[in-house]
């Protein structure tokens, strides 16, 4: 027979960890990776954890959202603080990415990562097109005003 004095330790595991949470202790998420904070001041620590998991574990802690069109590949080594929004930023360095963050949430638009595709990547206000014109680049456009104006 367990005596009550041995399982009393076990009952208070939970209450140990919730008041751990509570105080702000950092709570390892993941082998190589800790995570403490709230999303407006965090401090991540990484020791050689994937990108996707240091994104997932943001994810399943924070109001994260993420979409990759490709493989979120390499290693996370090193403490980031800051916002969220920042720490993300700073974890996405090697990749053409958008942000866009709301009261409730971030969420993030990973598109490839430097150095896979050399073409550029067109920005526009008007992503639709709408009642625009395209906008040629400075040396077509320098040509079409000479013509325009009859000159060579």
């Amino acid at each position: 027979m367990i005596s009550p004095h041995r399982r009393a330790p076990a009952r208070l595991a939970p209450v140990l960890i919730f008041v751990g949470l509570a105080c702000g202790v950092s709570v390892p998420v993941h082998a190589g990776m800790s995570i403490e904070g709230g999303p407006d001041a965090l401090r991540l620590e990484a020791n050689g954890a994937s990108l996707e998991d240091v994104l997932a574990a943001l994810r399943a802690r924070f109001n994260l959202h993420y979409h990759a069109s490709s493989a979120l590949d390499g290693s996370i080594t090193g403490t980031y603080q800051g916002p969220l929004a920042r720490v993300a930023s700073r974890l996405l360095g090697d990749y053409d990415f958008v942000i866009k963050r709301s009261a409730e949430n971030v969420e993030i638009f990973v598109f490839r990562r430097h150095g896979q595709d050399d073409r550029p990547i067109a920005a526009s206000s008007n992503p639709e097109g709408i009642g625009a014109a395209p906008t040629p680049a400075p040396g077509i456009r320098r040509a079409w005003a000479a013509e325009q104006s009859g000159g060579p």
